[in-house]
């Protein structure tokens, strides 16, 4: 243990201690700038990946509107055909 005397009021300052404290502080302030660089790069990462999913889901949307659209023009067509095979049907009966 080392101690030192202090020149204006004369208390002995323990160097250990003192050093100690000024690691601690040191390692604290570099544990606290990784901490906030760690949560800017997830709070990066999660902004890019919500953006992604917000992508897909548009592109979902999108390629299910497309779907739905050649499904109601399908069953148009379906429709078509039936109405003009049961009249041609019903033509023949009524002959």
């Amino acid at each position: 243990m080392a101690n030192v005397k202090c020149p204006h009021c004369g208390s002995q300052i323990d160097i250990d201690e003192a050093l100690q404290r000024d690691i601690k502080a040191k390692f604290e302030d570099e544990i606290l700038q990784q901490k906030r660089k760690w949560q800017q790069q997830q709070n990066e990462a999660t902004l890019k990946f919500e953006a992604e999913i917000a992508a897909k889901r548009e592109e979902y949307a999108k390629h299910l509107a497309q779907l739905q659209t050649k499904e109601n023009a399908f069953e148009q067509r379906v429709k078509a055909a039936t109405d003009s095979a049961l009249n041609s049907e019903r033509e023949k009966i009524l002959a």
